[in-house]
């Protein structure tokens, strides 16, 4: 089973940080599998404002980075997590209903409309460098930015199967891999090389090197990395933890447990590598979210 690939290269090297994660990579924890064992009051229950929409949650920098909705189309929110174990959904409030977050600059080709993020992650390259990873919907390419309290641009992109150019939908780090889907069908989740360095981030065309087969669709742009799989919108009813099996391009992959009851479109995730939790909050009305539930393990 492929989980955390970076430990026996950090463990050679000692160059990797993966504070962004909370160590997760470098410290041995074992794959997230979560329970619904500390839940909010209901769909009307504790408020978590504004949204996530989709979003990284990051003790390190103390930072929520985050894509549309609200941050058009990339941006941050500053947020003091605080050092104590939470059990209740409001920890992750990230201030009031109209909170606006910080926004990214974005570049993209002259040719090309303006960018469209979708996703976001942080990764690392294969000299150990952090980014952040932004999906450009219009763009069909990953956006990177240096990974830092006042990131800036580094270049873009291109995912390709063979000779036809992807377009990425959502987007997750494995430890060497950005995973990724493309909306509709039951389309895969591809995998691509992270790039050596920032150099070799100059539009380029990367290649598919891992291919894990699913048996539903992916039509929202969320994935998170749970060590031993990814957790992916179900078919825009919810979402669904699978664990990946087999390897390269013949992988494949069980349905290990279903989030959720209501639409994805409505719901969104987000982990806390930190406390090992899953922030499941729903979008109600023009910018005004509440909590549905918080999993723990």
């Amino acid at each position: 089973m492929r989980s955390h690939y970076l430990r026996a290269a950090a463990a050679a090297t000692a160059s990797l940080d993966d504070s962004a994660y909370s160590n997760f990579f470098t410290s041995g924890a074992s794959a997230l599998n979560f329970n619904t064992t500390v839940a909010a009051s209901g769909i009307y229950g504790t408020a978590v404002e504004p949204n996530y929409a989709q979003a990284f949650i990051d003790h390190n920098l103390d930072r929520a980075w985050v894509t549309e909705p609200l941050a058009s189309p990339a941006g941050y929110f500053t947020k003091t997590w605080g050092s104590t174990v939470p059990n209740a959904v409001s920890f992750y409030s990230l201030g009031s209903s109209t909170a606006t977050p910080t926004n990214l600059s974005t570049y993209a080709p002259v040719s090309y409309p303006a960018p469209n993020f979708k996703d976001v992650t942080v990764g690392y390259l294969q000299d150990f460098t952090p980014v952040l990873i932004f999906v450009n919907g219009v763009h069909k390419a990953f956006y990177f930015y240096t990974y830092e309290l006042n990131p800036t641009y580094i270049g873009y992109i291109f995912p390709y199967e063979q000779s036809t150019q992807l377009t990425p939908n959502a987007l997750c780090y494995d430890g060497s891999h950005i995973l990724f889907t493309k909306a509709g069908t039951q389309a895969p989740i591809y995998g691509i090389d992270m790039p050596a360095n920032t150099s070799a981030i100059n539009g380029g065309i990367f290649y598919v090197t891992t291919k894990n087969t699913k048996n539903f669709t992916s039509n929202e742009p969320t994935m998170l990395w749970t060590g031993d799989g990814v957790i992916v919108d179900n078919n825009g009813t919810g979402h669904r933890h699978i664990r990946f099996t087999g390897s390269g391009l013949n992988g494949g992959s069980t349905n290990f447990k279903d989030f959720g009851q209501y639409s994805s479109f409505w719901f969104k995730p987000s982990i806390s590598y930190k406390w090992r939790q899953m922030i499941y909050a729903r979008y109600y009305t023009a910018f005004t979210f509440f909590s549905h539930d918080l999993y723990t393990e």
